[in-house]
Order: C-alpha cells, then sequence, then structure tokens
C-alpha cells in the first residue's frame, strides 16, 4: 500500500512538473528571442552545483544582472525499475541488504542574482521511501502469491516521507579570500516555505509463519501523519504548513585549475503544519491465517487513535562534496552526495570544445547510473539514465538550466 501510494504520488507530481516544464520553457523562449549579444557562460566545478544555491563568482555579476531558470527532476529506486513500483516487481527485484532507497526530487526555480545577491522562487516536491530487505521480501512474497519456508521470521521496518512546498528564496555570497591564485567563497541561502502538503509514515514489526496457513504477526510502532488523509469520524479541518529552509555552500578555487565545492541543502529546514490528521496504532496477532485467495486474514488486537495534530516536519539535508581538476580543455571531476541517508558517489569529466560549446558525461557508482549533457551559450541540459529504456530504468533524471547576462542601465 505503501508502495503503491509513492507510486501515485509521482504520477500526479509529474502532472504538476508537466505544467511547470511549459512554463518555464515559454519563459525562456521568450529570452533568447528578445535578447541581444547573449554571453556565453562557463561554470566552475560540478554540474549539479550550478542552480543549486548560486553560481560561482565571476567578474560578470558584478558587471550585470544574471537572470536564470531552472527545472529539474530526479527519480530513483534500489530494488526495482521506478515505473513498476506499484508492479510485481518480476521482471526486476534485486534489493540491498539493509535498507533500501527509493525517491522522487524535483524543483523548478526562477530568479535573478546581482552582485553578491540573488533572489528566486522555487517550487519542490521530494518524496523519500527508506525500507529494509525484510519489508520488501514479504511484499514481493504477497504480490506474487508466494509462500515463505515455515518458521521463517521477517523483521520488517518501512519510512515514507514528503513534501510539497514553494516560497522566495533569498542568497547572499562572501567573499572570504581572493588572492592572485586561490579564491574561497561561502554562500547562504534562506527561504520562506509555504507547504502543499506533506507525509510522514513509519512501521516496524516482526512476523513469522508458523504453519502452512498461519502467521504471527507483532507491529509495536505504526505511525502516519497525512495531510492529505481523509479519515471516517473525523471533524473536518484545513491542514496549513509554512515554515523555513536555509542552505549553505562553499565554493573553492586555487593554483588555476584545482577546484571544490560543499553544499548543505536543507541545512536547516523546518515547516509547522497545523491540523493534520495523523493515525498511532499498534498490532499484536499470534495467529494470521493465510486465506484461499493468498491474502493475509487476521483479527489482531488492535490500539490507537486517530485525531488532528500540529507538527513540525524537519527536513533531511542533502551534502555534496565535490572536487574538479582541470587538464587544458578537459576537467575530472568527483562528487559525493548523501541523500536520505544513502551515499551516491560518482566521477565525471567534461570537454570545453569552443567558448560557446562545453559537453560532459559521467557515472555514479551506486544507482549505476550514466549521465551526460552539453552547455551551450545559455543553456545547459544534462540526463541520466542506468538503462537505455527508461521503463525499465531503476535511476533517472533530466536538468534543464536558462542563465543570461543583462547588462544593468
Amino acid at each position: 500500500m505503501a508502495l503503491a501510494w509513492f507510486t501515485t504520488r509521482m504520477a500526479i507530481s509529474n502532472l504538476c512538473k508537466r505544467f511547470i516544464f511549459d512554463l518555464l520553457l515559454g519563459t525562456l523562449i521568450f529570452f533568447l528571442l528578445s535578447a541581444q549579444n547573449a554571453k556565453a557562460w562557463s561554470p566552475d566545478g560540478s554540474t549539479a552545483y550550478q542552480g543549486r544555491l548560486f553560481t560561482p563568482p565571476d567578474n560578470a555579476l558584478n558587471e550585470s544582472v544574471v537572470f536564470f531558470a531552472t527545472a529539474q527532476s530526479w527519480m530513483a529506486s534500489d530494488w526495482t525499475h521506478v515505473s513498476g513500483l506499484a508492479g510485481d516487481w518480476k521482471s526486476l527485484y534485486s534489493p540491498r541488504q539493509g535498507s533500501n532507497l527509493a525517491f522522487s526530487k524535483s524543483q523548478a526555480e526562477i530568479g535573478f542574482l546581482n552582485k553578491d545577491w540573488g533572489f528566486s522562487y522555487k517550487q519542490r516536491s521530494d518524496v523519500s521511501v527508506v525500507a529494509n530487505r525484510d519489508l520488501l521480501d514479504l511484499l514481493y512474497v504477497q504480490k506474487n502469491n508466494l509462500s515463505p519456508p515455515i518458521a521463517s521470521v521477517y523483521h520488517p521496518q518501512i519510512q515514507i516521507r514528503s513534501l510539497s512546498a514553494q516560497g522566495p528564496h533569498l542568497t547572499k555570497r562572501f567573499s572570504l579570500l581572493s588572492q592572485e591564485d586561490t579564491r574561497l567563497t561561502a554562500v547562504i541561502g534562506v527561504g520562506f516555505l509555504m507547504g502543499h502538503s506533506m507525509r510522514y509514515a513509519e512501521m516496524q514489526g516482526m512476523t513469522q509463519r508458523t504453519s502452512s496457513n498461519e502467521f504471527s504477526l507483532i507491529v509495536p510502532v505504526l505511525s502516519d501523519i497525512d495531510s492529505n488523509k481523509v479519515y471516517p469520524f473525523m471533524a473536518n479541518g484545513n491542514p496549513s504548513g509554512t515554515g523555513y529552509g536555509v542552505d549553505v555552500a562553499m565554493f573553492a578555487k586555487w593554483l588555476g585549475s584545482h577546484q571544490a565545492w560543499f553544499l548543505i541543502d536543507d541545512w536547516q529546514t523546518r515547516i509547522q503544519w497545523k491540523q493534520v490528521p495523523s493515525t498511532r496504532a499498534v498490532a499484536d496477532s499470534r495467529t494470521v491465517s493465510l486465506g484461499s485467495d493468498g491474502y493475509l486474514a487476521y483479527a489482531p488486537a488492535i490500539q490507537g487513535s486517530n485525531a488532528r495534530t500540529d507538527t513540525t516536519q524537519r527536513i533531511d539535508p542533502t551534502i555534496t562534496l565535490g572536487y574538479a581538476r582541470e587538464l587544458g580543455v578537459v576537467t575530472l571531476s568527483f562528487e559525493a552526495l548523501r541523500v536520505s541517508g544513502a551515499n551516491i558517489p560518482r566521477a565525471s569529466f567534461a570537454y570545453r570544445a569552443s567558448e560557446n560549446l562545453r559537453l560532459f558525461a559521467g557515472k555514479d557508482f551506486r544507482l549505476e547510473s550514466t549521465y551526460g549533457g552539453v552547455q551551450w551559450n545559455n543553456w545547459a541540459v544534462s540526463m541520466s539514465s542506468n538503462r537505455l529504456n527508461l521503463s525499465n530504468s531503476k535511476a533517472y533524471a533530466l536538468s534543464l538550466r536558462y542563465q543570461k547576462n543583462l547588462p544593468t542601465p
């Protein structure tokens, strides 16, 4: 049920993102056709760095106002292809030992930079599911009407977190060190968030097959806080959420060819929600039977309550640490990302074909995705997938960025 909900939310999110992409694309085409003398831009370091917090400092920022717009989406799953999360997983099922991660991160942003200041408006949608292999194996058995061995014991665990919000974002750049061959810059971003929806669900338990058609089930932890949930016998409410987000970054360049960056997105991000439907319960059933239809039939002793509650949602930070070395027209980059508790190392190289054209490609070593892209004049586009057929891919991403330097009056 949790996984079906996750996939449904992603499908709904995709419809919203399609509208955002159309809106951004129309805006970008207008600027592209109406602008004169578009100035090329050559980002330093990681392509992921561009648009996350701030453009790495250059002289152009002190001479002009920089308009930018970005749209990006990233979806991944450890154990099956993303499009098949709600299916039976027969075509691909390869869970990890320990924690398994599935997530969707999408964001659209439009704004400008002027000298050391930046202002933008963001819309974001984040969903993450962290489950252990025991839970995934149980779901796989149930989805395919299989029978685990008698006396087999499972300890399922799952955690679901989601957020949909939007709001203005302000950034400030600080020059910490500026010498002939060394530059160190810090950036802090502060944003106001207006929440559209949220969910925080958690379950831990134990189940054992005690005979050919009976199971033992214990669920000591079951909680679900969902702004979109509707419960019977509960008074109508109007869930709402407001909060803030703080991002920080540091960028260094030395000896003309070495670069390093460190980002913490959502370093401190909190949203205070009011009147959110909430369920908290425990279940204990020592005899759960397997019905003729292959589904579990049980009447466990359940204790719990449904209520509306006020809660503070804390967003886990996304951390990026990277290094790049320029070797003539080629740049080699290495990055380590930490997303929802999972480490994603990756490596890439970029080739500067001309003043206005840069090509790049790379590989991440957890999701096994290959990515590539191009930066041409004011545009940057990148795509990634771990398979050529997206319908069978465990991870894919798309990022689009437009940036234009507008001369100041």
